[in-house]
């Protein structure tokens, strides 16, 4: 016979009783409890679509289904210029709209941002009000340990592709599309 229970994200215990030995006959009951390894969520890319005059956006994918209250919550975001190295003043996001579909939390700045500067991207994954997944276990933003932050800095490397607004007509869509081919993107 057994019996278990849980106490929390990444917190098993239980107890068994009437172990048998091999010859059938009853050897005992016991109890044990298990930690259960509880990973947060993980960022796996980060991209950058809109480039000159297109409205810039960067996407963030996870590895799992976030909260969505918290992945929408823009306190958790920060983005700056890195200024010889160091952080500038933070740039203002107007949205964080997370898709529960592919996992992917897109971050709009209220202006566009210059495609060959760098930044620095900080996720935050510490409690209380960290982003977390759905099941309440904080961002593992530094080598996988819950409860820290995502933090990359970049340039024009996470550049993805063009940021075709929508209501473009096709004829202007495609150019924007010809062009991003033609010149790779700069």
């Amino acid at each position: 016979m057994g019996s278990g229970s849980t106490s929390g994200p990444g917190s098993i215990s239980g107890s068994v009783s009437g172990f048998t030995s091999g010859s059938g006959s009853p050897s005992g009951s016991g109890s044990t409890s298990v930690a259960a390894a509880a990973t947060g969520p993980t960022v796996t890319s980060l991209e950058r679509f809109g480039y000159h005059e297109q409205p810039t956006i960067f996407v963030l994918t996870f590895n799992q289904a976030l909260n969505s209250i918290s992945a929408q919550d823009l306190s958790n975001y920060t983005l700056v210029p890195l200024v010889h190295g160091r952080p500038g003043r933070p740039i203002a996001l107007s949205s964080a709209v997370y898709d529960s579909v592919t996992d992917t939390v897109t971050l709009t700045p209220v202006r566009n941002v210059y495609l060959y500067r760098h930044y620095e991207l900080i996720v935050n994954g510490a409690a209380p009000s960290g982003l977390t997944d759905a099941s309440g276990n904080f961002l593992a933003g530094a080598n996988g340990q819950p409860g820290t932050n995502f933090v990359q800095q970049f340039g024009p490397e996470i550049l993805a592709g063009p940021n075709i607004p929508s209501g473009t007509s096709a004829q202007i869509a495609h150019r924007i599309i010809r062009h991003w081919m033609r010149t790779g993107g700069r």
